[in-house]
């Protein structure tokens, strides 16, 4: 899901926003400042993923304090999920207040509150609609209908009436789901939004794939009008017209993918003859969008761009006010809030038109951290630092940069003549000033319009080349000089490659990792993100699935090998230990007893008494200062064998 998409809802009151990210965490953003009031994520918000949003209340309006005042109604934002789970987040708490775990079998598709009340309804894509209190957290009542692929719910401002959609729409009453009032027929695709008019009298009805608001009279189940637009809708809102009257048409405010505003002014008394509501197709009294200025002066200055110098447009309502719109317009982290008019102190509406907005460029003082009041992680809390609300974009290369207009083959030409000039082994990060054709330039900028006219071009030879260079300095003042409409190329460039030949991820990792530091600010302006790096997040978690079995391998490895070499090691100590080591005074007699011949002798296992006999007598001899000879000694044992065999 892309941003242009994403779902939101805003407070009725206007000074709230409740944003989802594509990782499905939830900003509740605060109108008024235009700064991110809280974050919230789950524990499984990469897992569980979030279907509905609907606001709310979590205390009843009737209950009172012991003072006897009325008790400050919380505001409250309920959600389901994938897994037919509906949380209840506090605003003012910034935390779960109620869960009601594993409410439908299957994902939740709508969530809707009754007019003034903290009760809720909720539906299942599989038809099944809950009842419950998100004051208390306890469930109501719980009923099926008979129908697959739910995808929207709406209730009367009375909250008397339901209804609910697939592709075709179903009115009962909230008593009596299952007794069918009135049924309209004409999507084709499934129905991503209802909302009933003020009066209740019609039914308003957007599907996913329509280029069209279809409009249904609640009493004879007929369309009495379609809404065209050149694009498919992402959400409206409806309100009444400031016209005084019974009969005053309503106004409804759309915005599309391709991120235009359309106002449409809807009469719901017309009547053909014999009664019946009359149809029509009603065509934008007014469309609205924001351009990127600085986009429009490089365009009437005759300069290509391939930008888009449209502003996306996240989220519309009407303005608190009347004869005013509030818009969302941005990126997910980057909201800017306003209010246009579109319609006169008179009920004429505005000529539609563009309105050009300068974007803020990072600099020093537009990139001033902002603290926001909190980030929720399942009840955890924590202060945390987000880059200034505004639309912001990067600063574009000087006039000077663009005008060199050398060809590609010139520019090659150019880095291969001041490479043969450097001297053997030497490493070329900088071309030497009054290089080839005197400009002074470095390599790093020759090297940046190469890899710039091979990822335009598609030219794989060059992209090999540029890859190839490994420079940590050469690699970050390449990325700096390179044009940021680029930038998404290249990841492109760099992950492909390392999908068809992982063996080159050394190389190509410098590249992903400077990229995404140094233009770090720009990939944050770009409202897909996520969708686009999709192929660089499942190539790193396959990654590291491979590398975590491996360094278990690498875990049991070890332990074999010092096992091996602990044993080793007492082998050598047993040994060591059970040897003698002995240093005799040198001397020309020849009937002296080295140290080598002792050494020997012992370890060749001789007579262990014959061995202690004579290591006495050596050690008498070293202590005493005489000469040694065995001969001497020899007889004297011989006789002391003999007296004792007698």
């Amino acid at each position: 899901m892309s941003e242009k998409t994403s779902l939101h809802s805003f407070h009725s009151s206007g000074t709230l926003l409740a944003l989802v990210s594509p990782d499905n965490r939830i900003y509740i953003w605060d109108v008024l400042t235009s700064t991110i009031k809280f974050e919230y994520a789950s524990k499984n918000h990469l897992i569980e993923k979030i279907t509905s949003l609907s606001w709310g209340f979590c205390t009843a309006g009737g209950k009172r304090s012991r003072e006897g005042k009325t008790a400050a109604k919380d505001i409250c934002l309920a959600f389901g999920t994938s897994t037919g789970s509906v949380y209840v987040l506090s605003v003012p708490r910034a935390e779960i207040v109620n869960t009601f775990s594993s409410m439908h079998p299957d994902a939740v598709s709508s969530i809707e509150f009754e007019h003034d009340s903290p009760t809720a309804y909720s539906l299942g894509v599989s038809g099944s609609v809950c009842h419950w209190n998100a004051a208390t957290g306890k469930t109501l009542s719980s009923s099926k209908v008979d129908s697959t692929n739910m995808s929207a719910l709406a209730l009367s401002s009375s909250s008397e009436q339901i209804a609910l959609a697939s592709s075709n729409i179903k009115l009962s009453p909230k008593a009596d789901l299952a007794a069918v009032s009135q049924s309209f027929t004409g999507h084709v695709s499934p129905v991503s939004r209802l909302r009933f008019s003020p009066s209740a009298g019609h039914l308003l009805s957007m599907a996913s794939q329509d280029r069209s608001i279809s409009v249904w009279d609640t009493a004879s189940g007929a369309r009495v009008a379609g809404l065209s637009m050149t694009s498919v809708p992402v959400s409206f809102d409806v309100i009444r017209s400031p016209v005084e009257g019974d009969n005053a048409p309503i106004h409804v405010a759309t915005i599309t993918e391709t991120g235009e505003v359309h106002v449409f002014n809807v009469a719901l008394s017309g009547k053909e003859s014999g009664g019946k509501p009359k149809r029509a197709t009603i065509n934008p009294a007014a469309t609205f969008d924001f351009r990127d200025q600085s986009n429009q002066l490089n365009q009437s200055a005759k300069r290509h761009t391939s930008t888009d110098s449209r502003i996306p447009v996240l989220a519309v309502c009407f303005a608190q006010e009347g004869r005013r719109l509030l818009l969302a317009r941005g990126s997910i982290n980057r909201i800017v809030f306003e209010e246009i008019q579109y319609v006169t102190s008179d009920n004429k509406f505005i000529p539609s038109g563009s309105f050009m907005r300068m974007p803020t460029v990072l600099d020093g003082a537009s990139t001033a951290p902002r603290v926001v009041q909190s980030v929720s992680v399942d009840g955890d809390k924590k202060a945390v630092k987000v880059i200034d609300a505004t639309f912001v974009s990067v600063a574009r290369p000087s006039a000077q940069e663009r005008l060199d207009t050398r060809s590609l083959s010139e520019r090659i030409k150019e880095v291969q003549m001041v490479e043969a000039a450097m001297p053997a082994g030497s490493q070329p990060l900088v071309m030497p000033e009054g290089g080839a054709g005197g400009r002074g330039a470095s390599k790093s900028h020759s090297l940046a319009v190469v890899l710039s006219q091979a990822l335009h071009s598609q030219d794989q030879q060059q992209l090999a080349f540029v890859f190839e260079q490994t420079s940590q300095q050469l690699v970050e003042n390449t990325i700096r000089k390179l044009p940021t409409s680029h930038i998404l190329l290249l990841i492109k460039a760099l992950v492909e490659r390392f999908q068809n030949k992982p063996t080159r991820g050394q190389k190509l990792i410098i590249w992903l990792r400077a990229t995404l530091v140094i233009h770090s600010s720009y990939l944050m302006t770009v409202p897909d993100l996520v969708t686009r790096l999709g192929p660089l997040y499942a190539l790193v978690d396959s990654r590291l699935s491979s590398f975590k079995r491996l360094l278990r391998l690498s875990g049991r490895l070890d332990l074999i090998v010092s096992q091996i070499a602990q044993a080793s090691q007492d082998h050598d100590e047993d040994a060591f230990s059970s040897s003698a080591t002995f240093t005799l005074n040198e001397s020309d007699d020849d009937g002296d007893i080295s140290e080598e011949d002792l050494t020997e002798s012992v370890l060749r296992g001789e007579d262990d008494e014959e061995n202690d006999d004579d290591l006495d007598i050596v050690d008498n001899t070293l202590r005493e200062g005489i000469d040694y000879d065995p001969a001497d000694y020899d007889d004297d044992t011989q006789m002391d064998d003999d007296e004792f065999d007698m």
